[in-house]
């Protein structure tokens, strides 16, 4: 047949019904494997990808579907728009962008077949459903399949389709038939349908792994959020919850898996292919239905008759093992803490080559990245093996907050995310109790949520959802860090105010409050769907007449139903002992508003404020009060014990510490006064506080600084000089972030080498304790540097607090005691007598911190940091580490951490024939963690020309698809604005050819990189034109949610620029460095 007449087959017969046409006859299957059914053909209101099919039978060598589609347009105007008259349409029968509930689906039975050589698919879908209002048509999702052979069916009766009318923009097809489709009766809808396997890492899609010149492939599935229509008509909306029956065809050598375990696996006859059939599953939403077909191997292991199992490609077996034996853990410590069983037969956790997201908790067969699944303790860092515990933690909690549970639409998102996240600490805690996990969440989202929700291009966690285009934009830290944060407060005030035990069949938090009503909530809604409202509701709880006791839904519905978040200013009033508070929401450009004097933001929050108050009546800090109120308007809190010393004459210096153990969602103003106390006993009596309200009180002053919120910055910078004794992993993550933005601040600023002088001050005693390796001289307190010819030796004298009596950060948590609200709507903490100060002092480091796991972490930052910024002996010593690797002389066993310190620092500092070492390594490199480690060292250098190699690399085959925009962003983090400027030329260069044709308008990813670049510009002139780029997409296609990113990216960007050149803020600053560090040297 030839191809004139090919296409001629694909046209419709009647040009003036373009939408509904039947072909003449079959089109046969040709050499490449591709089927042409007969009867209705349909792709989705156009016959676009029928010309796609036939230019790919014809010329498979062509891989891109953008070749495709232009051509196929070109053939669209050339054959099919003279055929077409001036014929007055008819008014559509529905336009709506959600689907109608007058047909709801019951049941899905999918028959599959895929072919991995011709790149495509075909199925039958039967789908039974409930007709809840009589209607002639159905409306159904579909996008980029062709659809035939439509039939309704009751019983023995069977009705085709008259016509399918396809609403491109909604993505749905509408089915009339000659029938009226009664609610009393019974139906099932049977659609025919076939589709090329995408490669855009959405829907049912195409992944390659192994050597370029053979490589393997697989199909895999990405659904969330509204991808699943790709690969079946379906309803495609969270609360069309139906169960599943699938079938998979697949060729020799291949093997199939979906959510359910397999029930028999039949051979076809006359072929080497396979059907493998699977049980059905679970009432579910469409975005979580998911199967793979590979020849991937897996390990097994059984936990209370469920198979648990991990698969990935063949060479990369054994790296499964880790991922494995957490899984085990953390699935046993949810069944006990939720009280509600895993319901599925089987759980599958599989590394997929070519994966966009971090991973998708697809029940029951859940999908990661390598990175994010496979471990080798040969090749891996702490930080891989932390991140994979934390996901695999994440997707685990998604089987019930998710998947058992959930949401309704797509506005409740954060029940789903927030929850998963606030869930992943303690579920890793589990596995890895040493990790003191549930101290990593306040550098890790907390303070990543606070950066986010501090400028005016927020959205409230609850965000409405009007149209799918708008989904993608919430899979951000607002529904993930802030939606956790938040949770993480609920339950700190809940089971404040609640003290009642409740006992319960597990041992896990069983007298914890919180989840026991969690367990109300997942039980009383499971295998359906729920709204934020619903869950306000299990959590309260109620009097006898039915009022609410705690008010959740009003105190709660402050913080997820408007952006931003408050921070509390305190102010001492020392004649009447009392500390003023009052709140206001925190901008990131609060000096701009200061300045212009914009109309005040009148948000408010309805705050569980709690507070420490700490005082020097025996001479040194001491917890003399520890309490939470409800803050919803200005008030003050009075300091009796601390009046009546004062009325004896005693001089009594006080500090309130604010947000007690950083469970709260706000931040805290401190007047200078206080700083000053506050430091002067950090100085001299370090662990006076808690780890993690030193780092958040760190946080919270210096948050003052960058915000022009205090009028003596200098207090401030030379507060933080109580780093020089600090040894806790949490307290130095929180201050590299505020170290880090400093740098940032100051980047392209003649200060910039005082400020790299001062970071250098604060962070060379840490240094030299922690050094290049673990040994028995720095895993405790009393360092000896002479005996580690590794440790960096600036002749600073240690001087550490020995006391193994104290108890673990653990043990200080689970002390506390709260009770009930006393008559000034306070709820007291009772009376600790004498052992308040045990509860709340750190006088060793957490035993937490003393854990290799942890040390290892903070060593690559500290000496990461220290790199960056130049510090003589170790920037010297990364170097001449790195030259040894280069001409192999290199003996040291460094774990990975430390390494990526050094081949980071080689490449920061190094040429072009040190970037082509590390590039040759990393394309050699066969482990996914050292490669990926190798491609982030990639992204530290600084050479314009060097940069301009890595860009085009970056666009290469020699990066996956979905590395290209977080590589770029790490270059422009680790480098600075000069690198940021290069990659937007960059972009703009390649804004069609590569990015817009390989990362679709709706893909997360490239909107990201636009907000990176936005933010660290460092110039008016390019945030302007950012901004104008973004906004007119009359001009290119500009991907969804990138001009609120790159607005919000902006607006921190010029903060900072505004905050350096500031009289009363930024040239402060820019002076004391000066008197400080200008004529300071360090000697190498």
């Amino acid at each position: 047949m030839s191809h004139a007449s090919q296409l001629e087959k694909l046209l419709p017969e009647d040009g003036n019904n373009y939408e509904d046409f039947t072909d003449a006859e079959n089109i046969e299957r040709d050499e490449d494997g591709v089927w042409i059914e007969s009867d209705y053909h349909h792709y989705n209101g156009s016959f676009i990808n029928k010309i796609n099919m036939f230019l790919r039978m014809q010329w498979p060598q062509f891989k891109r579907p953008v070749i495709y589609s232009t051509t196929a347009l070109l053939l669209f105007f050339i054959f099919f728009v003279p055929m077409l008259n001036h014929k007055t349409m008819s008014k559509p029968i529905y336009t709506d962008i959600r689907l109608p509930k007058t047909v709801v689906p019951k049941a899905y039975r999918l028959d599959f077949s895929t072919s991995l050589e011709n790149v495509s698919f075909q199925g039958i879908a039967e789908i039974d459903v409930e007709v809840k209002e009589e209607t002639n048509f159905i409306v159904i999702h579909s996008q980029k399949l062709n659809l035939s052979n439509i039939k309704i069916i009751n019983g023995k009766k069977k009705w085709k389709a008259k016509s399918i009318k396809y609403n491109e923009k909604n993505q749905y097809a509408i089915l009339s038939f000659n029938t009226i489709l009664k609610p009393e009766l019974n139906y099932t809808l049977s659609i025919q349908y076939s589709g090329i396997l995408s490669d855009d890492m959405s829907g049912y899609y195409l992944s390659k792994y192994g050597d370029n010149d053979n490589p393997s492939y697989l199909a895999t599935t990405q659904f969330e959020s509204t991808s699943a229509r790709k690969a079946f008509p379906c309803f495609d909306e969270p609360e069309f919850k139906a169960t599943f029956q699938l079938n998979m065809t697949v060729g020799a050598g291949l093997t199939a898996i979906s959510n359910m375990n397999v029930v028999d696996i039949e051979k076809i006859k006359n072929s080497e292919k396979k059907k493998y059939i699977f049980a059905n599953s679970t009432k579910m939403s469409t975005y979580l239905v998911a199967f793979i077909v590979s020849n991937f191997k897996s390990i097994t292991k059984s936990n209370k008759g469920i198979d648990i199992s991990v698969y990935a490609r063949p060479e990369q077996i054994e790296s499964t093992e880790y991922a494995l034996e957490v899984a085990t853990k953390i699935l046993r410590f949810y069944e006990s803490t939720y009280d509600i069983p895993y319901p599925l037969p089987k759980l599958d956790l599989v590394a997929i080559p070519d994966f966009e997201a971090g991973a998708m908790e697809n029940w029951g067969l859940i999908t990661f990245r390598e990175t994010a699944l496979l471990y080798d303790e040969k090749s891996a860092s702490s930080i891989n093996k932390q991140y994979v515990a934390t996901v695999v933690a994440h997707e685990l909690a998604h089987q019930w907050f998710g998947n058992l549970v959930t949401m309704k639409w797509w506005d409740d998102l954060w029940l789903n995310e927030g929850f998963a996240e606030f869930m992943e600490y303690l579920g890793v805690n589990a596995a890895e109790p040493e990790w003191g996990m549930e101290n990593h969440w306040y550098y890790m989202d907390v303070i990543k949520a606070f950066k986010t929700d501090s400028s005016h291009f927020t959205h409230p966690i609850y965000a409405e959802v009007k149209d799918p285009e708008e989904i993608s934009g919430l899979f951000d830290d607002i529904s993930y860090s802030k939606g956790s944060s938040v949770i993480r407060m609920i339950e700190s005030w809940l089971n404040n105010i609640n003290s009642r035990q409740v006992k319960r069949s597990f041992t896990t938090y069983s007298s914890n409050y919180f989840f026991n009503r969690i367990h109300k909530y997942l039980d009383l809604y499971q295998y359906n769907n729920a709204e934020t409202k619903q869950l306000w509701d299990a959590l309260e709880s109620y009097d006898k007449d039915g009022e609410p006791l705690m008010n959740v839904s009003e105190t709660m519905g402050t913080f997820i139903n408007q952006g931003g978040y408050p921070i509390i200013m305190m102010k001492e009033n020392k004649e009447t002992s009392t500390i003023a508070l009052s709140q206001e929401r925190y901008f990131v450009n609060n000096m701009e508003l200061l300045n212009d004097k914009s109309p005040a933001d009148n948000s408010t929050w309805i705050i569980p404020y709690s507070y420490l108050v700490y005082s020097n009546t025996t001479g040194k800090p001491e917890i003399l009060e520890n309490k939470s109120i409800t803050l919803k308007e200005d008030t003050s809190i009075s300091l009796p014990r601390i009046l009546e010393r004062r009325e004896e004459g005693k001089n009594v210096k006080v500090f309130v510490k604010g947000n007690t153990d950083q469970t709260g969602f706000y931040k805290v103003q401190y007047d200078d006064e206080s700083i000053q106390i506050a430091c002067e006993w950090l100085k001299s009596d370090l662990y006076f506080m808690t780890a993690i309200d030193r780092a958040g009180f760190l946080y919270d002053i210096s948050s003052q600084l960058f915000n022009g919120r205090t009028e003596n910055p200098e207090v401030i910078l030379d507060c933080l000089n109580f780093l020089k004794n600090e040894k806790s992993n949490v307290v130095w993550q929180s201050a590299i972030d505020v170290l880090r933005q400093l740098l940032k601040n100051f980047d392209i600023h003649a200060s910039y080498g005082n400020v790299k002088k001062y970071v250098i001050s604060l962070i060379q005693n840490i240094a030299n304790d922690i050094g290049w390796e673990e040994t028995t001289d720095n895993n405790n307190d009393d360092n000896d540097s002479s005996n580690n010819p590794d440790k960096i030796d600036d002749g600073v004298d240690d001087n550490n607090d020995d006391d193994d009596d104290n108890p673990s950060i653990n043990d200080m948590q689970n002390g506390k005691k709260i009770n009930k609200f006393n008559e000034n709507n306070e709820i007291s903490s009772g009376k600790y007598k004498n052992e308040l100060n045990k509860i709340k002092r750190d006088d060793e480091i957490p035993v937490e911190d003393n854990t290799v796991h942890n040390r290892s972490q903070l060593r690559a930052a500290i000496l990461g940091l220290a790199c960056t910024v130049g510090e003589p002996k170790i920037k010297s010593q990364a170097l001449d580490y790195f030259e040894q690797i280069k001409n192999g002389t290199f003996t040291k066993e460094f774990s990975e951490d430390v390494l990526s310190v050094i081949y980071t620092t080689g490449i920061r500092y190094g040429n072009e024939n040190d970037f082509n070492f590390i590039f040759e390594a990393y394309k050699k490199e066969t482990s996914v963690q050292l490669k990926n480690m190798l491609q982030d060292s990639l992204a530290s250098v600084t050479l314009p020309y060097l940069q301009e190699k890595l860009f085009e690399i970056s666009i290469s085959d020699e990066i996956r698809e979905q590395d290209t925009n977080f590589l770029l962003m790490r270059l422009i983090r680790s480098v600075g604005s000069s690198a940021a400027r290069q990659c937007w030329i960059f972009v703009k260069e390649h804004w069609n050819s590569y990015f817009i044709d390989r990362f679709p308008t709706g893909t997360a990813g490239f909107s990201r990189l636009l907000g990176t670049i936005s933010e660290y510009l460092n110039n008016k002139e390019l945030f302007d034109e950012i901004i104008e780029w973004v906004s007119d997409d009359r001009k290119h296609s500009v991907p969804s949610n990138s001009k609120v990113l790159v607005q919000r990216g902006v607006e921190i960007g010029s903060a900072g620029n505004y905050w350096t050149k500031h009289e009363k803020f930024g040239e402060i600053v820019v002076r004391w460095l000066k008197e400080n560090f200008e004529n300071k040297k360090f000697i190498e």
